[in-house]
């Protein structure tokens, strides 16, 4: 079997960048529409934290201008327009992260259905069961069943990416606004924000790279632990 050592490979060369695309790629796959209405909210709360961050500058800038002209003059109106639209701004991100958070749970339940029926067609492929004492395939799907077990599904995945990205946008916008102050500011966040994820999701990798090539141990430590508790009692 090669899948084991392609995916080894693929773990060691961008365990990242590998697991997004493929979460990516079953979204679409489970649900279009789902996929679609969960992309808008990510993209729109990624764009209103931003929106905020420039309407409250605008707006502590504008005060001065309000206060000592009056709120009835055009400089206190257009502050009042202001304050109207940090608030809007405001309620509209408070309200819309439930909602994200709900699109993100039905379309990973969608996402593990998918993942549940291929790995079903995939095990009832083969014709006979000679493929099912193969110790490669034993362990493909030992790893499998672990996908179910103990909380790690797909659907995990799907609203990590929910949560994830927006900040990665937002990151993104950020440097766009750093621009208009100085450049270097832009480009040294540019530069160290990936620095600092990487070595926040390097231990998390590793942890997860270590329990997928020790499958073959634990299924064989876990055949010893049924071995020995699970024998029926001697009357």
């Amino acid at each position: 079997m090669i899948i084991p050592l392609r995916i080894s490979r693929r773990l060691h060369a961008n365990p990242t960048l590998e697991g997004i695309l493929a979460v990516l790629r079953l979204m679409p796959a489970a649900s279009r529409t789902g996929t679609a209405l969960l992309a808008l909210g990510v993209l729109v709360s990624a764009l209103l934290p931003l929106a905020l961050t420039v309407a409250a500058g605008t707006l502590v800038g504008a005060i001065p201008a309000a206060t000592g002209r009056g709120v009835w003059s055009p400089e206190g109106q257009a502050a009042l327009a202001l304050l109207a639209g940090v608030t809007g701004l405001t309620v509209a991100s408070r309200v819309l992260g439930p909602i994200i958070g709900t699109l993100a749970a039905m379309l990973g339940r969608e996402v593990d259905r998918l993942v549940q029926r291929r790995i079903m067609a995939a095990v009832n492929r083969p014709v006979g069961i000679a493929h099912l004492e193969d110790p490669a395939t034993i362990d493909l799907i030992e790893h499998a069943q672990q996908t179910g077990a103990g909380g790690r599904r797909p659907s995990v995945a799907v609203s990590s990416l929910a949560t994830l990205l927006p900040s990665w946008l937002q990151a993104l916008g950020s440097a766009f606004l750093l621009i208009r102050f100085h450049w270097w500011l832009a480009l040294t966040w540019i530069i160290f924000w990936p620095v600092v994820l990487y070595y926040l999701q390097r231990e998390f990798l590793r942890v997860g790279e270590a329990r997928y090539l020790s499958t073959a141990d634990l299924r064989r430590a876990n055949y010893f632990r049924d071995l020995a508790l699970g024998s029926p009692r001697r009357q």
